[in-house]
């Protein structure tokens, strides 16, 4: 690895700074998970982002700070600056260019004690009066170099802290003054919300009074709770393909009546995610931008194999949640209609129709 940047190099390249990656390791092993985070970084940094923030709590010092050097150098490749998060003593020996610390983490001035003045000090704000601190202890010298701003949206690495939305991240732009700043919290593809600043601008057009039809283009179900309840029409017309516009405006204006009878599931909240749907066992369905896997910890899935009762396909899918004792079976069913039965002793299947037909087995023990 190159030598290490100067205190000027790394704030200067901070100040160019847009695109900010916060990555756990990830993976069902800290080997597999730490092969798949460089891999990931290389490709990332490549691609455009500016500054990586480490962010891992389960691995050991020595394991944490060889996996730091590697990022290291895989940032150095890109000119990306690396950040490690909530270790200010194990920054330095991971070649670092800086640490993250939160509210209620290590306080700044001590990590800038610990650090000196050629790192890089980053800080997380959740309101208003944090992000006015920050700004005051930078303009005095005395502050972090940076402050992240979020979360934006839900996510599982911080549960239970609320989201802060888009308002907080309007309020930092003209509020933060020369401190740079991130948005963070939830900010990836697989976030079902309205992309964008498009949430903002929908509630502003409604405060007009105006009677709103809302269309939406898009390919997967988003989270519209917030349109649900204020807009009174609300038209889903996914990727339309050319005619698109002709079908939308004949819709629009009553010269026809489609009818939904998608059995999709619209989450009302990112906290439901990940979303699972049945599937055909010799295909996989994934995210365009991430693998699939579930984003929440204490949930998992498992494959099985096509079932075959009474001459009906089974095509099942399993979850189960740790925290609340809960697993569940589905089965999509090749058949317009399913008997009662009992399937290994798991109890009464029912049948529910939604366009196709579909089976729910409750299972009283853990799965195997």
């Amino acid at each position: 690895m190159d030598s290490p940047r100067s205190g000027a190099e790394r704030r200067a390249r901070l100040q160019q700074a847009r695109l900010y990656l916060v990555c756990p390791v990830g993976g069902r092993l800290p080997d597999e998970g730490a092969r798949h985070l460089s891999e990931l970084v290389r490709a990332a940094t490549a691609g455009g982002v500016d500054v990586v923030q480490l962010r891992e709590k389960h691995l050991s010092d020595d394991a944490l700070t060889q996996l730091a050097l590697e990022l290291a150098a895989a940032c150095q490749q890109s000119d990306a600056l690396l950040i490690l998060n909530d270790r200010p003593d194990l920054a330095v020996a991971g070649g670092a260019d800086g640490v993250h610390v939160g509210q209620d983490d290590m306080p700044v001035e001590d990590a800038r004690a610990l650090l000196g003045d050629e790192m890089l000090i980053g800080l997380s704000t959740h309101s208003e009066a944090q992000i006015d601190a920050a700004r005051e202890s930078a303009r005095a010298g005395s502050g972090a170099d940076y402050i992240a701003v979020g979360p934006v949206h839900e996510t599982p690495t911080k549960l239970g802290r609320p989201a802060v939305g888009a308002k907080l991240v309007s309020y930092a732009a003209a509020h933060a003054g020369e401190l740079p700043f991130f948005a963070i919290g939830g900010l990836d593809r697989s976030n079902l919300d309205l992309p964008g600043n498009q949430e903002m601008l929908l509630e502003n057009v409604a405060a007009t009074g105006k009677p709103i039809a809302l269309v939406l283009e898009n390919g997967r179900p988003l989270t519209i709770g917030w349109a649900k309840e204020h807009i009174a029409a609300i038209l889903e017309a996914w990727y339309p393909g050319e005619f698109g516009g002709q079908a939308v405006a004949e819709t629009l204006f009553g010269d026809n009546n489609p009818a939904g009878r998608l059995t999709i599931t619209f989450p009302r909240s990112l906290g439901q995610l990940p979303d699972f749907y049945n599937f055909d066992p010799s295909r996989m369905h994934k995210y365009v931008d991430d693998d699939g896997e579930p984003m929440v910890e204490n949930h998992f899935y498992r494959r099985i194999e096509v079932a075959e009762i009474f001459g009906w396909k089974f095509v099942p899918a399993v979850m189960a949640d740790h925290r609340f004792g809960i697993h569940a079976q589905t089965n999509m069913i090749e058949s317009h209609r399913l008997d009662e039965c009992d399937i290994a002793g798991g109890g009464p299947v029912f049948k529910m129709i939604f366009g196709v037909t579909l089976g729910i087995v409750n299972l009283r023990k853990p799965l195997a």
